[in-house]
């Protein structure tokens, strides 16, 4: 009787399988060509945007730089003036973004639907309470594997807090800089640094973590605990070492595009992983527009 049930599903499979047609890439429908929108704002910063043509998945074509599109900017709902093209689809202003301020863009090209888009400014983050600790067991040392090669590096821990702004939502990136330079005070190039959430145990070391404003203590206070790792071989001539934290206050446009652009990078295309679209706010087109404001301090 067993023999008899598996023969029935060995048999099914096959008609199913038989029933399958393939859709050669060339029988799919081209997908219409649509405005990409470009454009994060700094606090005091121009205002630059890149605007270029989206292209199908099955597309060979290059992608389109659309240099000859129309781009207005309007702050708090009045018209401000339009940004001028540069080149290779990059466009900017003479005009600075303002703190607290909304902007809006609408973008047009000849042979495309117009696309728009919103932000705002957020204020800038203001923190107390800097402090360093466990030094003992991490900090940043200089060795030597041999007499001609050096590397300097490690890992320190660090507690701030920031003061959050309760009257509204708040979005934070926290990103480290560090700063290598040489007897003659040139820079020395780098890009070897990390930094590691300590509050969140899912954490991994990254570029930059991202952070909303749930999690308060004492009233309007947010407790960052987080480690900041470097590693570099380094030439003869090393005469200083400065460690920046940079603080971000994201507009939420901004935040929703990092935090699913960083869930995509790590779902990584595999064969069983979720697909994770990165997130756009250009209403009929493709994009981000999004706002920002940067305070800048140094921790070591």
């Amino acid at each position: 009787m067993k023999k008899i049930k598996l023969l029935i599903c060995l048999f099914a499979v096959f008609l199913f399988l038989s029933c399958e047609k393939v859709i050669e890439a060339k029988d799919l429908p081209e997908q219409d060509s649509r405005i990409v929108l470009n454009s994060l704002l700094f606090s005091e910063d121009l205002i630059t945007a890149n605007i270029t043509a989206s292209r199908g998945i099955l597309s060979n074509k290059a992608f389109r730089d659309l240099d000859k599109a129309v781009c207005q900017v309007f702050e708090n709902d009045a018209y401000l003036g339009n940004l001028i093209n540069i080149q290779n689809g990059n466009f900017t202003s003479f005009f600075t973004a303002k703190v607290n301020n909304k902007y809006r863009l609408i973008v047009s090209a000849s042979g495309y639907s117009s696309v728009t888009a919103t932000t705002i400014i957020p204020p800038s983050v203001k923190y107390t309470n800097l402090e360093r600790y466990d030094t003992l067991n991490y900090n940043y040392r200089l060795n030597q594997y041999s007499p001609t090669e050096k590397w300097v590096g490690g890992t320190s821990k660090f507690k701030l807090k920031i003061l959050d702004d309760l009257s509204a939502k708040n979005f934070y990136s926290i990103k480290p800089i560090v700063i290598l330079t040489d007897s003659l005070g040139n820079t020395i190039e780098n890009d070897g640094y990390s930094i590691k959430n300590n509050n969140d145990e899912n954490s991994y070391e990254s570029t930059s973590f991202e952070i909303d404003d749930l999690t308060k203590v004492n009233g309007n206070q947010m407790q960052l605990d987080f480690d900041v790792s470097f590693y570099f071989n380094i030439p003869e001539n090393l005469k200083s070492i400065r460690v920046y934290i940079e603080i971000s206050n994201l507009s939420q446009e901004y935040y929703n595009y990092k935090t699913t652009l960083k869930k995509q990078a790590e779902a990584g295309g595999g064969f069983f992983s979720e697909p994770v679209l990165v997130y756009s706010n250009v209403i009929n087109g493709l994009g981000i527009f999004g706002g920002s404001s940067l305070t800048r301090f140094r921790i070591y």
